[in-house]
């Protein structure tokens, strides 16, 4: 969770300018010059989810178009590991497109995968990650005993891939619990924990982590101090990739000041590049020092 605020933090800005000259340059169907724009767009660190989603499906498109299939299934397999239930609009997409990316999903997941995995969550708080890129799962159960009594169901709501519930405990109790996906026909199509190997959770287990959190002021300082690092470092990345994105464009623009004339033309375009490398390393440098920081928060 704390990684995640991190990069929404640093999310906050414009639109990535390779991922704009992308766009356009895949409209004038000049496929590899917006295959080469995208793929620095894609080690931006401040790119959201929306983005990143963006960039890859755009990209492995182009290369399908270049005829790089291998290339183009290599993209849309990174795009399905960090979004398992992507699809392509099978109407509005060609053919060749969706044999590409049908190939790599079905490489990449079998025909009846689902899996339910742990996710971050504060103390007190239970979230599941569902990864079902066939849409399988149509309910789940929060399976819950207290203190070694009978077992209770409960549906849990989910919120795309994320279903989370709260753990309410008892003074000296203990809660135990798994969760089971179920398919239309209700059906078991994967679990997490059962009823003989449950999720154990007691109040003194939340008392420890609590005590540890209280013991470790020094590394959550320094955690928010490289993430505000991070931040301040990702917002000056932005500014020098937009003004250098800028002037690369005015240098091509023949009719004013600076594009009129080739030295001009060629030093606003110098200058350009040399701002969008030193964007592209601050970008890098910002991404570690979220990491590092959501690391020494999260200890």
């Amino acid at each position: 969770m704390l990684s995640a605020l991190f990069l929404c933090a640093v999310a906050a800005a414009p639109d990535n300018p390779y991922l704009v000259e992308a766009r356009a340059l895949a409209a004038e169907l000049r496929f590899a010059d917006a295959i080469t724009r995208l793929e620095v767009a894609r080690t931006v660190p401040s790119l959201d989810e929306a983005q990143r989603r963006e960039v890859l499906e755009l990209l492995a498109r182009c290369q399908v178009a270049e005829g790089r299939r291998a290339d183009a299934a290599a993209t849309f397999t990174a795009l399905l590991e960090a979004e398992p239930a992507f699809a392509l609009d099978r109407e509005a997409t060609s053919p060749k497109i969706l044999e590409v990316f049908d190939e790599a999903k079905a490489a990449l997941y079998p025909a009846d995968f689902v899996r339910l995995e742990d996710a971050p969550a504060p103390v007190g708080l239970v979230r599941v990650r569902v990864v079902d890129p066939w849409s399988r799962v149509q309910r789940l159960e929060r399976h819950e005993r207290r203190d070694g009594g009978a077992w209770t169901v409960q549906d849990v709501e989910r919120q795309g891939a994320l279903a989370s519930f709260p753990l309410v405990l008892s003074r000296g109790g203990t809660v135990d619990w798994y969760v089971v996906a179920r398919d239309a026909d209700g059906a078991m199509v994967a679990h997490l924990g059962d009823a003989e190997h449950p999720r154990s959770v007691s109040l003194a287990k939340v008392d420890a982590v609590a005590r540890t959190e209280a013991a470790t002021p020094t590394h959550r300082w320094v955690g928010w101090t490289l993430v505000g690092v991070a931040v301040l470092s990702a917002g000056v990345a932005t500014g020098l990739q937009v003004n250098g994105w800028n002037q690369r464009q005015a240098a091509r623009d023949a009719s004013q000041p600076p594009g009129d004339w080739a030295d001009t033309a060629r030093a606003a375009e110098a200058s350009g590049v040399a701002q969008t490398t030193a964007a592209a390393g601050l970008f890098i440098g910002a991404g570690v020092l979220g990491l590092a920081g959501a690391g020494a928060l999260a200890w």
